[in-house]
């Protein structure tokens, strides 16, 4: 049960029910508190696994796979930088001319660096 505590005000009285809609709809799909991922993995579109588990899996197996269900790989990607300095050290100099969308990136003058930083 979801309580939003706004709810009696008139002005929420629109997101309230917007709200109740999705949550309700999401809550169709459950299996006893649960989502049908977690209550009953064989009836749900989602196969959730690790990387090792898909790895280990044969060719054949991955595409049957693939074929039935929408694969999360809840493993897969391991951060190797940090948002710290020297994970930002890694961005380059502040000077240096960046493509951005295959536009070629504008290098500043030292005058509009100054001009920003007043």
């Amino acid at each position: 049960m979801c309580v939003i505590l706004t709810s009696r005000l008139p002005q929420f009285t629109d997101e309230h029910t917007m709200f109740n809609g999705i949550h309700n709809a999401v809550a169709t799909g459950y299996k006893g508190d649960q989502p049908l991922w977690m209550a009953c993995p064989e009836e749900s579109v989602f196969a959730i696994m690790s990387k090792q588990e898909l790895e280990r899996m044969s060719d054949q197996e991955t595409q049957a796979l693939f074929r039935q269900k929408h694969v999360v790989i809840y493993d897969q990607f391991e951060p190797t930088l940090a948002f710290d300095e020297n994970g930002l050290k890694t961005l380059g100099d502040l000077f240096k001319s960046v493509t951005i969308h295959g536009m070629w990136g504008i290098r500043p003058s030292a005058s509009d660096i100054l001009e920003l930083n007043m």
